[in-house]
């Protein structure tokens, strides 16, 4: 058997493989961003401190997800780089917000926590001019 006609094939199906993961990373990060703006509207919308605390819940759970990914600008970046970890700082912050929201969400300070939860569009809007 040719060794040279099986590594043809084999290194175009890895590489194959390899481009349809990095545009699940992307497609993803991209979700979670809807995820956060659609949740971000529900939250400010919220008439009780329930429906606050499962928009802020499902924002988490979609800041969490999208630290683990990279924004298209930084797609050249390490890991390890000063603009990625900028870039997991900010997401830090926004996730340390939404925890300070929500525990006055979760202590009935409805106005309390919708007041509060401003500082997460400054956080989206400081960390949109760097990232997007």
């Amino acid at each position: 058997m040719n060794t040279k006609n099986i590594a043809k094939p084999l290194l175009l199906s890895l590489t194959l493989a390899l481009t349809g993961l990095s545009t699940a990373s992307a497609a993803d990060l991209d979700e979670n961003m809807t995820t956060l703006t659609v949740k971000y509207h529900a939250f400010n919308t919220a008439q009780t401190p329930t429906a606050a605390i499962q928009a802020l819940n499902a924002m988490k759970a979609a800041a969490i997800d999208a630290k683990k990914s990279t924004p298209n600008r930084l797609d050249n970046q390490p890991a390890n780089s000063a603009p990625m970890r900028d870039y997991r700082a900010g997401m830090d912050a926004l996730i340390k917000q939404i925890d300070k929201v929500n525990a006055l969400a979760a202590a009935g300070q409805l106005a309390q926590a919708k007041a509060e939860g401003q500082k997460l569009g400054v956080i989206r809007d400081e960390n949109h001019k760097k990232f997007r």
